[in-house]
């Protein structure tokens, strides 16, 4: 039912195409989406930094005496194992002739 509300709210709005399909500009978009900000170098990072330069300066004050980069999305760091199963099995699916391979 609201899936229903929602397509013909859709359908009535003015910025489908002639082709029936919505787009995204820019005035169509949820302004939270072009206010959202992506910092490779962001705060955390930055506060990483320092705490690291502490560290090495040999400041013994933090509560700990190292600093985990989670900020790349390398779960290794963490002692996770690695996601190699899921890998091949998505290889295996991408590229089929490789199950006649022996060493698969």
């Amino acid at each position: 039912m609201l899936a229903c509300q929602a397509l013909k709210k859709l359908r009535s709005a003015s910025f489908l195409t002639s082709r029936g399909f919505a787009v995204l500009t820019a005035d169509t978009v949820n302004p939270n989406v072009i206010k959202a900000e992506y910092a490779v170098r962001g705060a955390l990072v930055l506060r990483s930094n320092e705490y690291e330069d502490r560290l090495a300066r040999g400041d013994k004050s933090l509560p700990f005496d190292k600093v985990i980069p989670c900020n790349i999305g390398n779960p290794l760091v963490l002692k996770q194992e690695p996601i190699e199963f899921h890998r091949q099995v998505l290889a295996l699916v991408n590229v089929p002739g490789l199950v006649d391979q022996p060493e698969v």
